[in-house]
């Protein structure tokens, strides 16, 4: 008889799933630890259910991490839990996102069948497409099993520095700097802030400095991992407003935002942030982070192709059904 299910690794990224899942319960997380690493190669093969704080211990023994910066909810978070959400720290502009770093994937589809995809190696290209799928899916096309990613070298130094300015000319300033070689890592604009985080040699972020156009001050690493942990102001889930996720272009105008209305800006303008009570309008593709803390995306062209990819990997629909 067939069975649906939902599946559950460490349970600790609840707040971010798009889908109100029915069926038997699955713990994916005991099938964990690291399968297979190679540090000369940037590669590192995981389970599941490994848990990120797992990867990066393992990680930062040869001075190595994971280029998107996953966010480390608890202790308990897994990277298959941080795929299926398709989670992106703010190095995405300049490291890449979640997707670009899956190399391969092992997976069980709705009909039980055990499915490989894409490698073990950069150069690896076979598969790539189905690969990324997985990432921001949710687990819809099937459970997760085994996950090969591409990793990168630790950064010697980390500063953060803060340029005093409005929006629009934030904007203007983190779209020239996207044009030019440099260490940055992260630029995020919030509260007539802009923060930009440089991560390379201690030289080379002191030569940024230097150069810089504008007059800035010192600051520590705190936003960042404000950032990671989803612990900000602008997440605020007990607000009586509504928080938007805003993916958009890096020059898109400033949002039009009232007077109590709170934005925040990451990925160097590509992600924005906005708590408000109104309906907002916007070049980009929004989705709703609610007072609850669950994200319901607006339908788009897309969702055809979701749909048709849905039948492909699971036609009974039994997988995370909704």
């Amino acid at each position: 008889a067939k069975q649906t299910v939902k599946i559950i690794n460490g349970n600790s990224l609840a707040l971010f799933s798009q889908h109100n899942t029915q069926g038997e319960a699955i713990n994916v997380s005991p099938h964990s630890g690291i399968i297979h690493y190679a540090p000369e190669e940037l590669v590192i093969q995981v389970r599941a259910g490994t848990t990120i704080k797992e990867l990066q211990d393992v990680l930062a023994e040869k001075n190595q991490q994971l280029s998107f910066e996953p966010p480390t909810l608890s202790d308990k978070t897994t990277i298959g839990g941080i795929i299926a959400c398709g989670l992106t720290g703010s190095s995405m502009p300049f490291l890449g996102s979640v997707k670009d770093a899956i190399l391969g994937v092992r997976m069980l589809n709705g009909l039980a069948e055990n499915l490989i995809f894409g490698g073990v190696v950069i150069k690896n290209v076979a598969g790539f497409d189905l690969t990324r799928l997985q990432a921001g899916a949710f687990g819809q096309y099937g459970i997760l099993l085994d996950i090969a990613i591409k990793v990168i070298p630790k950064a010697p130094d980390i500063q953060s520095i803060v340029v005093e300015t409005d929006e629009a000319q934030a904007i203007k300033i983190m779209n020239a700097l996207r044009q030019k070689a440099n260490p940055l890592s992260a630029m995020v604009y919030y509260n007539n802030q802009l923060t930009l985080r440089l991560s390379g040699y201690q030289h080379s972020n002191s030569a940024f400095k230097q150069a810089f156009d504008y007059s800035y001050q010192e600051t520590d690493n705190t936003l960042w991992e404000q950032l990671n942990q989803y612990q900000h102001p602008i997440f605020n889930y007990n607000d009586t407003q509504s928080l938007y996720r805003i993916s958009t272009t890096v020059d898109a105008d400033p949002i039009a935002k009232n007077a109590d209305d709170e934005q925040l800006i990451d990925w160097a303008g590509g992600l924005r942030w906005l708590k408000t009570d109104t309906t907002i309008a916007t070049e980009g593709e929004a989705s709703l982070f609610n007072s609850h803390g669950n994200n319901q995306e607006n339908p788009t062209i897309l969702e055809s192709y979701k749909q048709k990819l849905k039948r492909a990997f699971d036609p009974y629909n039994l997988i995370n059904a909704n």
